[in-house]
């Protein structure tokens, strides 16, 4: 194992002459996948199971055109993150009211509810096209 000592001084020097040798082996994480790697998994695992096979294309084909968008805008990220702070929201929910909560933390508001991005990974509860909404800014 590698020293996590000081390293040549004689302890009076000042601090710039002191050198720290930290071990870069202590831990090594999984990579991580790709933002829009991963926004795009979550939301074509939810359109099997939100729509039905009749659908399915229609759906597949929105998806697409809003994931090229996020992806353009670099807001993979902001979208994963969102989800993820809902998700947390929800499990405190199920802790503070039990398993029936009558409504979900993310609500959908404002150009939202026009993404089927935003329905698919729970951000909104409104379905975009079955509301025949449009997508809109962007």
């Amino acid at each position: 194992m590698p020293s996590l000592g000081f390293e040549g001084g004689t302890g009076r020097e000042p601090p710039s002459a002191v050198h720290y040798n930290l071990p870069t082996t202590i831990c090594k994480l999984a990579p991580l996948p790709d933002p829009d790697s991963l926004l795009r998994h979550h939301c074509t695992t939810q359109i099997r199971e939100r729509y039905e096979a009749a659908e399915w294309s229609a759906a597949g084909e929105r998806l697409e055109q809003e994931l090229r968008l996020i992806e353009k805008h670099k807001l993979a990220g902001f979208f994963l993150i969102y989800r993820d702070i809902l998700e947390l929201g929800k499990e405190i929910a199920k802790e503070l009211y039990g398993e029936h909560r009558d409504r979900a933390p993310g609500r959908g508001r404002g150009s939202s509810v026009g993404s089927i991005v935003c329905y698919l990974i729970g951000l909104s509860p409104i379905d975009p096209l079955r509301a025949n909404l449009y997508l809109g800014r962007f």
